[in-house]
């Protein structure tokens, strides 16, 4: 975040102080905050019907992978 000046850096002794570069990245995390809030139950969904099907899944070659990949598009 530093690299992207969204923070500011100040060094005394031993010790790196961080600050926010700008109050409105405070707003930025916070809609980010909000958002996965929102979004995490349907990521647990996603996640758990994955999990729970790995039984069905089978093996694919790297040709074989490409073919499915070019059919979708």
């Amino acid at each position: 975040m530093r690299r992207a000046d969204l923070l500011k850096a100040r060094r005394q002794g031993k010790f790196v102080y961080y600050t926010l570069a700008d109050d409105g990245i405070l707003d930025v995390l916070t809609a980010l905050r909000r958002i996965a809030e929102r979004n995490v139950a349907q990521v647990e969904r996603v996640v758990r019907s994955y999990f729970s099907k790995l039984d069905e899944l089978k093996p694919v070659t790297r040709k074989e992978l490409r073919k499915l990949i070019r059919a979708d598009w």
